[in-house]
């Protein structure tokens, strides 16, 4: 969790095969018998949420590709679909 909520560390997100893709995940992760990626997404999430880290600090891809970031991906804003 230290790495989570920690800005300075960049984080790299895989959303490939994720049903849903981040959002999905995450809030898969906020549920009991979730999958251990979906917890970790959820983590990030509520990281960002919370004021911790942004979601500039986050890289997301699809698969080896990244996904461009935009201006929304500021503290409070939606990640990246």
């Amino acid at each position: 969790m230290a790495a989570i909520d920690n800005p300075d560390i960049h984080i790299h997100v895989n959303t490939k095969g994720s049903t849903g893709g981040f959002t999905g995940s995450a809030l898969r992760g906020m549920s009991a018998g979730s999958r251990a990626t979906e917890q970790e997404k959820a983590w990030l999430a509520k990281s960002v949420v919370s004021g911790k880290r942004s979601w500039s600090s986050i890289t997301f891809y699809d698969g080896e590709e990244a996904l461009p970031k935009s201006k929304e991906q500021e503290p409070g804003a939606p990640p990246p679909r």
